[in-house]
Order: C-alpha cells, then structure tokens, then sequence
C-alpha cells in the first residue's frame, strides 16, 4: 500500500510538472508573439516618420526654404534607418508629448484590474524546478474581472494565442501588454483613455486561475512594470 502511495504521488508529481512544462511553454510563445508585435508596430512607425520626413523637405524645398537655415524653426526632424528607436516613436510632437506624460506618470499607473494580488514578479523564477524567465507581472485577480488600460493611447496589437487574447497598447515610446484574456471589447487603431475597458481576464487552464499578465515596455524592451504601478 505504502509503495501504491508512492508511485501515485509520483505520477502526480510528474503530471504537474509536465502541465507547468506545457504552461511555460505558453508564456514564452506569448511573450514571443508580443514582442514581435511591438518590433512589427516600432518597424511600422520607423517607415511613416522617415516618409513624412521626406515630405516634409520636399515641401520645404518646393516653397524655396533652406531646412538647413537655423533660423527655420519648422525645419522637418530628419528620420532615417540610423536613428533610434525612441527616436522614432518621438518623431511627432503628440508622440513625444505622449511619451513624457506616460513617464511622468511612472509610480501612480493604475492597476490593469481593480482587484488584484501579484503572483509572480518580473524577471528570472522557477516553479516545479523549471526555470522561467518573466517579461512582465502575473496579478490573480476574479473571474471574467474587466482589464482596463493603464493610460491613454492608441490599441496596436490583438492576437488569438494558444486560446486567449492578448492586447497591445502604445503610449508614444512606450507600450503596455495584456495577456491571457477571455474576451476583447476594442480593435486595432482605437484610440483609448485612461481605464478603458479592453476585455475580460481568462482562467488559466493549469492552475484554474483568473490571472492577467501585464507587460510595459520602453521601445523594444520589458520594463519591470512594478514600478510603474500604484503601490498597492
């Protein structure tokens, strides 16, 4: 009987560790689909700017203006395929507008759900002996609780991955994440405000848990989202 008990904790050991294997595999795949989002919407934005650039010289030099002459204040910020990321996503003033009040706001970012507790942090973290790393913050939250926007922007990115939805929003150089979601209630080029609802949190198929996975990002880079949150 003893070695009955044994083998069937074995096997159920086994069990979960192979459910965790396949869950992680999920994160990762998802992580993997939003990071190419943000590098497809940043490629994007790279390509508007260098030919509204262009336009903007071509225009001034139909109208007989020198872009070189420091005292044209209007002269087009030159976008070419060495600038950088940020400034690419800066290349407008409402952009770079955008970008410094969603820095500004860094500290007191509402929560994505109006109630939550955080799970699992950012970074590097193992479960079952698996190591892990996370490129954003798991909250548990309550069944079908509504996500919302943290601040203001414009909706990039909706995805079916593996089974939930995922949905990426930009905040001029800046992007925020939210994953594993059961529905969507928004769509692409929307422009949305601060605690704008986006959809509803899923249950995670392993764990049976509502939990919503919340990513920021500068340019192509997570951030830890931490501190970007009210304390709770």
């Amino acid at each position: 009987d003893q070695s009955k008990v044994v083998a069937d904790l074995s096997r159920q050991q086994g069990d979960l560790k192979s459910q965790q294997k396949d869950l992680q595999r999920k994160i990762a795949r998802t992580n993997q689909e939003i990071s190419a989002a943000i590098r497809r919407e940043i490629e994007e934005a790279r390509r508007r700017a260098e030919a509204a650039a262009k336009a903007a010289a071509a225009a001034a030099a139909a109208a007989g203006v020198n872009p070189a002459n420091k005292n044209v204040t209007s002269a087009p910020k030159t976008i070419t395929a060495k600038s950088t990321t940020s400034e690419v996503l800066n290349a407008t003033p409402e952009a770079a507008r955008l970008s410094n009040d969603f820095l500004g706001s860094r500290g007191s970012l509402p929560w994505p759900v109006t109630n939550g507790v955080l799970v699992q942090g950012f970074g590097i973290y193992k479960v079952e002996g698996i190591t892990s790393e996370s490129s954003g913050i798991e909250i548990k939250t309550n069944p079908d609780a509504s996500v919302r926007a943290v601040f203001q922007g414009d909706v990039r990115a909706i995805r079916n991955s593996y089974g939930t939805y995922f949905v990426v929003v930009q905040h001029g150089e800046y992007f925020t994440a939210y994953s594993n979601m059961k529905t969507v209630s928004v769509s692409v080029g929307q422009k949305v405000s601060t605690k704008q609802n986006l959809g509803t949190v899923a249950i995670e198929s392993v764990t049976g848990i509502p939990k919503l996975t919340f990513q920021v990002w500068k340019g192509g880079t997570p951030v830890n989202p931490t501190s970007w949150l009210t304390p709770q």
